[in-house]
């Protein structure tokens, strides 16, 4: 069998047995587990009267139903580990053919009713709760096109896309009209098309904020090279929206490192309760900074603010960043001489018109090539069918080769100065990575070294500082102290001698992050290398297999 076909049986039997406990829940049947399935039992009242009262005089009775209790709490709780580990898999059963469909849709209407079923219980017990990620942050009112070639755009067809963008737009609420026209008079047009259908495809992109883009998409049927003619049906309007994860670098002080650097699906949420704070606030932040949200407004003055405030003070706070970038360098240990590559960009940073843009730019393109790229290669190898990813013993060995050779083939285009700090915090993030990927591939996190964990706390406090921004109600007074002080907190935390001398919120997060992943993964190895009958699973104390 395939590691593709195990992964979806796996996922078929773990909702089997989820399926049945919430319809003993429901119908207050009994539970057993036998060769390893659970299954329901029908008793009559009378005889689930007498199996009780059993209970009561006889210890073996006593014993046998505790033990069968175990058996049921532990199929359970397996059951809804499986669940949680292949969430990128049912999230991509979402766009599959029609049986695929079918399954993730069971999936999703299972997991409401198990969550349903534990509703009674108060907030602070109910830690079982089965959330998944979203399953995308796209929202589309059209089929991604067939892979087309780039051509010039026709003026008529950029005048209509133009029209029809305002007209969607308005339609979806999501930018007032005078806005929507200044906009879109100067935002970029490309256009692609398949020479055996004579058909072009246009494109028309706004950028809302960093990380928030609109598109708006139209097919045209192309008579010549100078005109064409709209296909009716076709336009459609499309919102990519997932900056509420994570500053982009502008709406930080100029730099600022990946979303992905935080652990974008943990299992038991419970049991990291500092950590549960900064992702819960994602969530509410989620909603509020899509392009009609209430944040927005607020969101565009604190960028505009922070751009102002670069470009008022960009000689100081160009140092300050020299500073950080040769902060970071010493920090990672890179055996190599950089000066000159630091000096050269910095020079040529000092010149610019659009010192910012250049800035954020650079960044964003380390960011993607150490961080975001490696991330989702290493999501497509394992939904994928690769056998090593079924291996307990070459699962690990194969995340890191994924993460690696992604990293590798991107930062071969980078410029000299994104290769450099691409070289020195690379081989770090892929290690916090590696931390996030063990509980979803079960192997053994990795042990954080000093720079790795430094590079983590900095991830959690720009999440942390672009949080509290946001949820502020008033734009900060003085945008060129605060960046001031947010690069000179970086760089002393870069400087320290040790993590453990660091004095900040996000060291705790850290610890117990590192503390979370190493019990995890014990856990689950004493739980399979465990034969004892007895062995105690902490599972929904309240529920009864009686």
């Amino acid at each position: 069998m395939s590691i593709a076909k195990r992964r979806t049986s796996d996922l078929k039997a773990a909702v089997a047995t989820l399926d049945l406990f919430t319809q003993k829940q429901a119908d207050n049947q009994d539970l057993s587990v036998r060769d390893g399935k659970l299954i329901l039992i029908n008793r009559s009242p009378l005889k689930r009267f007498l199996a009780f009262m059993k209970t009561i005089f006889s210890r073996r009775a006593r014993e046998k139903h505790l033990q069968r209790k175990r058996d049921v709490q532990t199929t359970v709780s397996g059951a809804i580990d499986t669940i949680r580990k292949h969430h990128l898999l049912i999230s991509k059963l979402h766009s599959g053919d029609e049986e695929e469909k079918q399954l993730a849709s069971i999936t999703i209407e299972t997991i409401k009713r198990y969550n349903e079923s534990l509703s009674d219980q108060s907030q602070e017990e109910n830690t079982h709760l089965i959330e998944l990620p979203p399953i995308s942050h796209l929202f589309s009112t059209k089929e991604n096109n067939e892979n087309l070639s780039c051509a010039p755009v026709l003026n008529q067809e950029a005048d209509l896309i133009r029209t029809k963008a305002n007209t969607l737009l308005r339609q979806h609420g999501l930018l007032p009209t005078g806005a929507a026209l200044a906009s879109l008079n100067t935002a970029p047009i490309h256009a692609k098309v398949n020479p055996q259908s004579q058909t072009s495809t246009v494109c028309l992109t706004l950028n809302v904020l960093p990380g928030t883009v609109i598109q708006v998409e139209g097919n045209f049927k192309r008579i010549n090279d100078t005109s064409s003619a709209p296909i009716a049906n076709s336009f459609a309007l499309s919102v990519n929206a997932d900056q509420y994860r994570f500053p982009y670098p502008s709406q930080h002080n100029g730099w600022a490192l990946k979303g992905e650097l935080i652990p974008q699906y943990i299992h038991r949420l419970d049991q990291v309760p500092l950590f549960k704070v900064i992702y819960q606030r994602q969530k509410e932040l989620a909603s509020l900074l899509m392009p009609q949200g209430v944040l927005v407004s607020h969101a565009k003055k604190i960028h505009a603010l922070k751009k102002a405030a670069f470009l008022e003070h960009r000689t100081l706070l160009i140092n300050k960043h020299k500073e950080l970038v040769l902060a970071l360098l010493r920090a990672s240990e890179l055996k190599e001489d950089y000066m000159s590559i630091v000096e050269q960009f910095f020079t040529h940073l000092l010149q610019a018109t659009e010192p910012l843009q250049i800035l954020e730019k650079a960044y964003d393109s380390i960011g993607r090539s150490c961080i975001s790229v490696p991330q989702d290669k290493l999501q497509e190898a394992w939904v994928g069918k690769s056998e090593k990813f079924h291996d307990p013993l070459l699962v690990q060995e194969s995340a890191q080769e994924v993460l690696l050779k992604a990293y590798q083939e991107q930062v071969k285009t980078l410029s000299p100065f994104e290769q450099l700090i691409c070289r020195a915090i690379g081989p770090g993030t892929q290690q916090i990575l590696l931390q996030h990927w063990s509980e979803t591939l079960e192997c053994a996190p990795p042990m954080l070294k000093d720079f790795e964990q430094k590079l983590q706390l900095i991830a959690f406090r720009q999440l942390e500082i672009f949080q509290s921004e946001l949820l502020d109600s008033s734009p900060p007074e003085n945008c060129f102290e605060g960046m001031k002080k947010q690069l000179e907190d970086e760089i002393a935390c870069l400087n320290a001698n040790s993590f453990e001398g660091i004095e900040s919120s996000a060291v705790d997060i850290v610890y117990e992050l590192e503390a979370y992943f190493n019990t995890r993964y014990l856990g689950k190895a004493l739980l399979q290398n465990s034969s004892s009958p007895g062995q105690k699973v902490e599972f929904m104390q309240d529920v009864k297999a009686e």
